[in-house]
């Protein structure tokens, strides 16, 4: 989340020092600041009127920016690799889905999802050692990672296919009309007629 925070929020300040962020690859982050600040207050039984005081010194430290510490906000333009697990206890899956189905229609934006592992540590999980390490490959290569990804973009080629062939089609419909129309005339190279 810290990145994603750098990479938006700092991003003038970071390019003054001469540092751009190409591609970003967040493996296990927090997807909503204060979503899970108020769900470990919940989880901890924190009374409301804490959580209330506790979230905003907080967002005052932040620079009033709490409600931007979110995937939906900090990630559309960079080129972002997210990984997940279903069973991480420490930052959800459900939060981070949230989060996702906001932002799922930016191509900028893949999303990597294992079924089990902990927080932070799906790499060390030996099934997963292999398509961990060929996703972080394929994006970095500039290869779409995940299905929905790569459905819809096969879907894309086949609609543009399609259009294409209606245009050609199209146009061979217009030229067979424009030659209809001008076989008659009888066009020859003698520029005096």
């Amino acid at each position: 989340m810290g990145s994603a925070i750098a990479a938006k929020i700092f991003n003038n300040g970071l390019r003054k020092k001469g540092i751009k962020v190409d591609k970003m690859i967040l493996d296990s982050s927090i997807a909503n600041i204060r979503k899970r600040v108020k769900e470990d207050a919940k989880k901890r039984r924190v009374p409301k009127f804490i959580v209330s005081v506790v979230v905003r010194v907080f967002n005052f430290r932040v620079g009033n920016k709490l409600d931007k510490l979110k995937f939906s906000y900090l990630l559309r333009r960079i080129p972002t690799l997210i990984i997940q697990t279903k069973s991480d206890k420490a930052t959800t899956y459900g939060m981070l889905m949230e989060e996702y189905n906001e932002i799922a229609q930016n191509k900028n934006v893949q999303l990597k999802v294992f079924e089990r592992g902990s927080h932070t540590r799906i790499y060390a999980e030996p099934d997963y050692k292999e398509e961990y390490t060929q996703a972080v490959a394929d994006f970095l290569k500039g290869v779409a990672v995940n299905g929905v990804r790569e459905e819809t973009t096969n879907k894309n080629i086949q609609e543009e296919v399609a259009i294409k062939s209606g245009a050609d089609e199209n146009r061979n419909d217009k030229n067979s009309e424009y030659y209809e129309k001008f076989s008659d005339f009888d066009f020859d190279d003698n520029e005096n007629e």
